[in-house]
């Protein structure tokens, strides 16, 4: 009988091992603070190399003329390099990191003049900036748009026949000021092939689809207008039907497609009025009434959750849908402490778990995207106000596991995680209570520092309030939970 070989078998334990680690969900929080304001703008994974590369601007503080910023990262949140790319006069506005290369990074963004109003961004260009995997340029192609009309944010999209097409919006300020919807088609290797603009639009492009028919799918905005549309274009982009979808949402949007008719969509939505909840969708392409295909549901209301503002939604796996956004978050520069808040639900939108991280600073979410390893990685920026005179924001980059955890970190992580939250904090005469949507009931207890209880709240679903009006000023402390394993404690003020 022929024994087995002990060194065969151990190689084969050192390879299984190997590949074992190679296919852990990893998890890290990056902060990358400097004496610049610096924000992420857009994030791609390797799954080859296991890195990511993420794109933002960097600038100095109290001037408006940014450079664009490419960082790259490890799958375990180590800087492995960084550049910039910059023009003595325009600013740049590096946004998004395309996909559908191998060896070769493709960024995507704009170059206008440098200005403190939005009308500023004139003699704009559409850039694609092209760098090896170590980062080193390649080429930088640059097409103009029209010089007395204002760049608006924009979205890049990889057709089916390998064709990209810029969306977005232009303003004419010397006409009309309004935003109005814009079209650029590129070929594979980025030659410029066609510009469309609608001058008698409102709005601008979110998202194209090509379809079967040879004809495009796209989907507009309104800007401000609670009913976002779809434009039926031919193949030379004549419009050839208008409808009405997501008449619940508005942007910022974030979309994927579940099939040919189909689609994922997150975006700040207007259930019973309310506005800035984050509100999620799948969709038939052409109609939003059909009770038997279309699913919807919302998250937040009360004016206080916000989607990510380049792209909230993302899924590898669609039994897998990740959403992210902010709580609490009114804009930039705010000084008061917020939140990110990252769902995950399955293909029907049932939520398996909310969590929200932060609490300790002002948070603003610009991109997630689900990785390969069962996780998402979410990247934005982050605004110290307690630490800081001066408006200032940090890069910030938190990638969780399949859970939304933070797990097996080196050191322990700046961010807290947090499956309920108490608000405004400090606060005068009332406080309220934010729970994960995984919890349907739960309890809320409010304690002096003498230890008495002064405060039971039952809190049935999502939102809990309590009047504090009858408290004298000063530190308390709370805790919040449930028997399905909730469990909260923090410290609130009243002034």
């Amino acid at each position: 009988m022929k024994l087995f070989n002990s060194n065969i078998f151990f190689l084969f334990i050192l390879l299984f091992a190997s590949e074992a680690l190679q296919s852990q969900e990893k998890s890290f929080e990056y902060i990358l603070a400097t004496e610049n304001d610096e924000i992420a703008y857009g994030i791609r994974e390797d799954t080859v190399e296991h890195v990511y590369y993420i794109t933002g601007r960097t600038q100095l503080y109290n001037k408006n003329h940014k450079k664009a910023l490419f960082i790259k990262l490890s799958n375990e949140g180590v800087l492995m390099d960084s550049t910039s790319l910059s023009d003595s006069v325009q600013s740049y506005f590096m946004y998004d990191i395309l996909s559908g290369f191998t060896d070769t990074i493709v960024y995507t963004g704009v170059k206008y003049d440098t200005g403190y109003i939005i009308q500023s961004r004139i003699n704009s260009s559409l850039i694609f900036y092209l760098s090896n995997e170590n980062m080193n340029p390649i080429d930088t192609l640059e097409y103009p748009l029209p010089g007395n009309h204002a760049y608006f944010l924009s979205y890049v999209r990889r057709l089916s026949n390998g064709k990209y097409i810029v969306l977005g919006s232009l303003a004419d300020t010397i006409g009309n000021p309004t935003p109005m919807f814009f079209l650029y088609e590129f070929s594979a290797m980025f030659d410029s092939l066609q510009f469309v603009f609608w001058p008698d639009s409102i709005g601008g492009g979110h998202d194209i689809m090509l379809q079967e028919d040879g004809n495009y799918w796209a989907l507009i905005s309104g800007f401000g207008s609670w009913n976002p549309r779809y434009w039926t274009l031919d193949s030379n982009y004549n419009v050839l039907a208008k409808g009405k979808v997501l008449s619940f949402m508005s942007d910022p949007f974030g979309l994927k497609w579940d099939s040919d008719t189909t689609f994922y969509v997150c975006g700040e939505g207007a259930f019973g009025g309310y506005d800035d909840d984050i509100s999620i969708a799948r969709q038939l392409r052409t109609d939003y009434n059909n009770p038997d295909e279309n699913i919807i549901s919302s998250w937040g209301t009360d004016s206080i959750d916000f989607p990510a503002i380049k792209g909230g939604l993302d899924f590898n796996n669609k039994d897998s849908i990740f959403i992210g956004g902010m709580a609490l978050w009114w804009g930039s520069f705010q000084e008061t402490s917020n939140w990110f808040v990252v769902i995950q639900t399955d293909s029907l939108l049932n939520v398996r778990w909310e969590r929200f991280y932060g609490g300790d600073a002002y948070y603003t979410m610009w991109k997630l995207i689900a990785t390969s390893d069962g996780g998402c990685i979410t990247v934005g920026g982050r605004y110290d106000y307690r630490n800081t005179d001066i408006e200032q924001e940090d890069i910030y980059i938190l990638k969780l596991n399949s859970e939304g955890l933070l797990v097996g970190n080196p050191e322990t992580p700046a961010i807290k995680m947090q499956e309920a939250i108490v608000f405004p904090n400090p606060g005068t005469n009332r406080l309220r209570v934010r729970i994960a949507a995984q919890y349907n009931n739960s309890t809320f207890e409010l304690y002096d520092m003498a230890g008495n209880r002064v405060i039971t709240q039952n809190i049935s679903g999502k939102w809990g309030e309590a009047n504090t009006t009858f408290l004298p000023a000063g530190n308390y402390v709370y805790r919040i939970f449930n028997d399905a394993g909730l469990f909260e404690t923090g410290k609130w003020v009243k002034r």
